[in-house]
């Protein structure tokens, strides 16, 4: 019993099915990226810490211009992309999302969702200004991202086996 609190206590599930979004279903993951790679290599937990963790800004969303979501996360595959298990995380222990993401819309390209329609999104955290709240952010066609969107990834990948209780 001690040893199921230790598991988790922190850890996230990175397996956990996501907060579906009204009957959008979750696009399979692109090569390489977090989801894959777990699925490959049976991760399953992580622990958040924002030493760990980092965002992706890119020269063109530097210098003003604007991007499409889906272009970053194609260029972005070698990276290893936080997913909606992560997002769902810290909106109930926002104590953990770090500071300097305020300000910013955090989106988590690591899970992609399709609407009926076939237009891709994701899901994006942000402040209010009272609190952290989500949203979804179309990642292709005229929805672009601007210098207000950061992407979070893995610096290193501090993550622990599957481990079956």
């Amino acid at each position: 019993m001690l040893f199921r609190k230790r598991i988790n206590d922190g850890l996230i599930d990175l397996n956990a099915k996501t907060v579906p979004i009204r009957t959008w279903k979750v696009e399979k993951p692109f090569l390489y990226s977090l989801n894959w790679l777990l699925r490959k290599y049976s991760f399953r937990y992580f622990k958040f810490k924002a030493d760990n963790v980092s965002c992706f800004v890119s020269e063109q969303q530097e210098q003003g211009l604007s991007v499409e979501g889906i272009y970053l996360a194609k260029r972005l595959h070698f990276r290893f992309l936080l997913n909606a298990a992560v997002l769902d995380y810290l909106l109930k222990h926002p104590e953990e999302i770090p500071k300097d993401w305020f300000g910013y819309a955090i989106v988590f390209l690591g899970t992609i969702y399709i609407n009926s329609e076939g237009k891709r999104f994701a899901r994006c955290l942000y402040n209010t200004g009272h609190e952290w709240s989500e949203d979804y952010l179309c990642v292709e066609g005229i929805c672009r991202f601007t210098y207000k969107h950061k992407i979070p990834y893995v610096k290193f990948f501090p993550m622990l086996k599957s481990i079956h209780l």
